[in-house]
This record gives C-alpha cells, structure tokens and sequence, in this order.
C-alpha cells in the first residue's frame, strides 16, 4: 500500500512516483483518490482493507504497538510469506519518508 504509506506518513515525495507506478499496473484514479477516506469509501476489498488498515498501525503505532485486531484481521487475509512481504513493504516505505522529511529532500516528481 505505497500510496496509503506515503499519505499516512507525510511524506509528499513518496505519493507521485507511487501513484505513477500504481497506474503503470492498471489502478484506476478514483481508487487512488479514496485511499486518503478508505475507512468510508466501500469500493475497497476486505483484503485490501485489511493491508490498508496495517498500514496506518505500523506507521501510526499509536500506543507505541499495532492492535492486535489490526494484526488478526491481516493475518486472516494473508498467508504468512504475503503478510511478510506486506509488512517488510509499509517498513521500506515508511523509511524512505523519514530520511526524506528528516533531509528535507525535495519531491522525485517526473520531469515532462
């Protein structure tokens, strides 16, 4: 879920280029205008409201953990290497905006 990583953590430079690819891989643009309200919007799977829901916990950690609740419906989505993957994707994500805030690096937007 690059694109609900990117909003969730701030981070301006990341939403461009995860939308660009996103579109590369055939998502539509009004699924990507909804990421931002996912929690309202019914266009979004089970499945893919499991990972967005994981999403916002690991880059949130309110409380300082992700909710068990979170974690279990993830699991049930997820077999164990998908969930992995998942999980090791929102971590790579969620770096990349750190060292880019903590930079100041500005936006990698596409050149025309």
């Amino acid at each position: 879920m690059p694109a609900r990583s990117g909003t969730a953590g701030a981070c301006p430079g990341g939403r461009v280029p995860a939308r660009i690819a996103l579109r590369r891989l055939g998502e539509n643009d009004l699924r990507l205008h909804l990421v931002r309200v996912w929690h309202e919007a019914p266009i979004f799977t089970a499945r893919e409201r499991a990972a967005l829901a994981l999403t916002e916990a690991v880059t949130e950690l309110e409380g300082g953990e992700v909710p068990d609740s979170v974690y279990d419906a993830a699991r049930a989505q997820f077999i164990d290497a998908e969930l992995s993957s998942l999980v090791y994707g929102i971590v790579a994500i969620n770096s990349w905006n750190r060292l880019c805030i903590t930079f100041r690096a500005p936006p990698n937007l596409p050149r025309d």
